[in-house]
């Protein structure tokens, strides 16, 4: 999804630009080779967007242990709590971290790349900014629980296995 999002907000810039790079694509390879082509890019982008997150995973590891995860909670929870930290926490704090970077990634390359000579009108930069703020502080208040969970993992409940 993230990497949809920021070829939407390319698209969407493309727009106002006199050259409209998109329809030269769709021009030269056909409409059903251009959705395949964005497709694949989408989903280049949203596993660059994971590496970032996980870049930022290993920095904080290393020079901010206060923000570190400890991975090692995989092993003492039980089936059923991980489940529910994926399901409740992990899952959207990805998303969360994801979207923020694909945003601001987005937002970064319509400024100030010269291919996109018009920039988006302010009202536009105002609303995406506002949905990376939104969306980086929840993943900062998902981490944090994740973090706290991740050192004092919960008492398993009548496992059985």
């Amino acid at each position: 999804m993230p990497g949809v999002v920021v070829i939407a907000i390319l698209f969407l810039a493309d727009l106002k630009n006199e050259s409209h790079y998109f329809k030269h694509i769709t021009d030269v390879l056909g409409a059903p080779v251009t959705v395949l082509a964005f497709a694949v890019m989408a989903f280049a982008i949203g596993l660059f967007l994971d590496d970032i997150r996980n870049l930022a995973e290993e920095f904080a590891g290393r020079f901010l242990p206060k923000y570190t995860i400890n991975w090692n909670f995989i092993w003492k929870f039980s089936k059923e709590n991980l489940q529910r930290l994926e399901d409740y926490y992990f899952t959207y704090y990805v998303f969360d971290f994801n979207m923020a970077c694909a945003l601001l990634v987005s937002i970064l390359a319509v400024q100030f790349l010269p291919i996109f000579p018009q920039h988006l009108p302010c009202w536009v930069l105002i609303i995406i900014g506002i949905a990376t703020f939104v969306f980086a502080l929840d993943c900062h208040f998902l981490r944090k629980e994740i973090i706290k969970l991740s050192h004092h993992p919960p008492e398993s409940k009548n496992e059985t296995t």
